[in-house]
């Protein structure tokens, strides 16, 4: 096939003889190199891009060392007074516009008067830049979520069902209102096991969680001897009351086991080998203890101190409906 410029070309003519057209190409310099401002330009478009601007809400879990206290969230020393309610306490809320989803914060504790009273020391940060709302988080607690490793199945237990409120990578908060008097008259008979009605609030990270006049009172036998009682709580189903469909909770203050290991180790072993049993997890305990007088929020010693101080750390555990390990 004859070629032109090195490329044929094939078209047809009326007598049917094939026919070869040159192709030519036109030789341009190549264009100048962008300005270098321009590049800035540009690259400061993409950078502004991958940070998403958003009203972030943010959530803390505190109770205040005086009266009239509250929590705030400090951002590039900016500090934003946060905001409980009775439904929603001991958790401060509040919304800091126009947050970039790159945002490091702490919380801040903070006075009658909006002052600083402990900062901490330690900076946060989203879980993911597409969040607008942080998990509950506990003040001066740097560690929300911690992966324990499960013991292999070597087989399944399919009963009890697994509850939300059994979160193994975390430690929820118990939150009970009740009377003063009424609480501490039952800690100080625990034998008589009277009952108390107490508004119950349980909080993890992603969950508030309420019922109203929920049945308290001491547990156990032996363990009643020791200062630091152990609970059990009672949800009557014939009300609508229940604890994620569990009737019945109880936290065990395991006064004569200080590692809290050995609880939660046979209860795994035993799920291990396919034997159901009831859930245990790790919870932190607090009173607020109700003063009509004063109407205003009262925390005992249970938890004027260090949020991993063990006066104040029960391991808790539930059945469903039917009795299967106690």
């Amino acid at each position: 096939m004859p070629k032109e410029d090195g490329i044929p070309v094939i078209s047809s003519t009326p007598t049917g003889i094939a026919r070869t057209f040159p192709i030519t190409h036109k030789r341009t310099s190549p264009p100048p190199p962008p300005h270098p401002t321009m590049v800035r330009f540009f690259v400061g478009l993409a950078a502004l891009a991958s940070v998403a601007f958003a009203d972030i809400t943010f959530n803390c879990i505190g109770y205040p060392s005086k009266t009239g206290g509250a929590f705030g969230v400090s951002i590039s020393g900016a500090i934003t007074k946060l905001a409980t309610n009775e439904t929603t306490f001991p958790v401060w809320s509040g919304v800091v516009p126009g947050t970039t989803s790159a945002v490091q914060y702490s919380y801040v504790e903070l006075d009658a008067t909006g002052a600083a009273v402990k900062t901490e020391a330690f900076a946060r940060k989203l879980n993911q830049t597409t969040d607008t709302s942080t998990d509950n988080e506990f003040f001066d607690r740097p560690i929300t979520y911690h992966e324990i490793v499960r013991l292999p199945y070597t087989y399944l237990a399919t009963y009890p069902s697994k509850s939300k409120a059994f979160k193994e990578d975390q430690i929820a908060t118990i939150h009970l209102t009740a009377p003063a008097a009424t609480i501490q008259a039952m800690n100080a008979a625990p034998e008589t096991e009277a009952d108390v009605k107490v508004t119950f609030r349980f909080i993890n990270a992603k969950t508030i969680y309420t019922q109203n006049n929920i049945t308290l009172k001491t547990s156990g036998k032996s363990s009643k001897e020791f200062a630091k009682q152990s609970y059990k709580f009672k949800f009557d189903t014939d009300y609508n009351q229940t604890f994620f469909s569990r009737p019945n909770l109880k936290l065990r203050s395991m006064s004569t086991e200080p590692t809290y290991l050995r609880e939660k180790l046979y209860i795994d072993m035993l799920n291990s080998v396919g034997v159901p049993t009831q859930q245990v997890n790790m919870h932190e305990f607090a009173w607020a203890l109700f003063c009509p007088v004063l109407s205003i929020f009262i925390t005992d010693a249970l938890h004027r101190c260090n949020v991993y101080n063990r006066d104040h750390m029960f391991v808790c555990s539930s059945t469903t409906s039917r009795t299967v390990c106690s």
